[in-house]
């Protein structure tokens, strides 16, 4: 079966600026702010959250499915994909505007600032978990535009599929309910530990918080069982829940370290790297 992997594919231009930031930011002229970095690197790579997750996905024996969109400057990223062996069907093109792009600096003390432009990414709204064809086993939600992300996790909860919400930069582009309906729909949350401490506090909830809510609502589904049927129809049992963010939250996160997990990244680690971007 497959993983429907929803998220972005950009071009990254990725820029080394060869000093700090702090020796050209004046913090009491911050509120009219205008600098200029000459950097002495630029490499530019085909990137995005959908592509890197599916690209790992494949090497791991995996069958991802890229849910998302690209720009008229995209054939060749199509073309790559392709050849990768990864499917391209649920990938629309739009012919009048570019790809997504991030154009992402870093300074010698690897401070960053990023910049980056949705280009054709909006496109992908039209895509629906619900026109996939193939069985799906996953679904995994990933940075895109704010209205794409809420659309598929809506769709791939309604569809009862296993999914999984991954945030990241996007964060703050949700308010607070927005956030709690989307972390009720998930199977799992993931995310580093800047992005979960700033989930939480977006969302008005902390692990413990979220002890409360499960308990909450399987003392409402034994009162009036209807009421959270749906909810629970296809998500893990409330007390399976309850038992392992009792345990993540009296650990201070999730599951970090794992011999599965130190396996698949020495095997990452001997793998050749992809072939390199052709310059434009």
């Amino acid at each position: 079966m497959s993983i429907l992997v929803s998220g972005s594919l950009t071009y990254d231009h990725i820029m080394n600026f060869p000093d700090s930031f702090r020796n050209h930011i004046l913090p009491e002229q911050i509120h009219i702010l205008n600098v200029g970095f000459t950097v002495d690197r630029l490499e530019t790579s085909r990137g995005g959250t959908a592509s890197n997750i599916a690209f790992t996905m494949k090497l791991l024996g995996a069958d991802p499915i890229i849910v998302s969109a690209i720009g008229k400057d995209g054939t060749e990223y199509l073309k790559y994909l392709d050849e990768l062996g990864l499917s391209i069907k649920y990938i629309l093109k739009d012919d009048k505007k570019l790809t997504a792009s991030a154009h992402i600096t870093t300074d010698v003390d690897d401070n960053q600032i990023t910049a980056f432009y949705n280009g054709a990414l909006d496109l992908a709204e039209e895509l629906s978990p619900r026109s996939i064809s193939e069985e799906v086993e996953l679904a995994l939600i990933s940075p895109m535009p704010r209205a794409v992300m809420i659309k598929h996790l809506k769709e791939c909860f309604e569809l009862g599929l296993e999914t999984v919400f991954d945030p990241g930069q996007q964060i703050t582009v949700f308010n607070e309910q927005n956030l709690k309906t989307m972390i009720s729909q998930a199977h799992f949350v993931i995310g580093n530990d800047y992005e979960i401490k700033l989930l939480e506090r977006r969302a008005g909830w902390d692990a413990r918080g979220m002890v409360e809510l499960f308990e909450i609502l399987q003392r409402e589904g034994r009162r009036n069982p209807s009421s959270v049927e749906v909810f629970f129809s296809s998500h893990p049992p409330p007390q399976d829940r309850i038992s392992r963010l009792r345990a993540e939250a009296g650990g201070g996160g999730g599951t970090r370290d794992t011999p599965r997990f130190q396996a698949i990244k020495a095997r990452l680690q001997r793998m050749s790297p992809p072939r390199a971007m052709p310059r434009q």
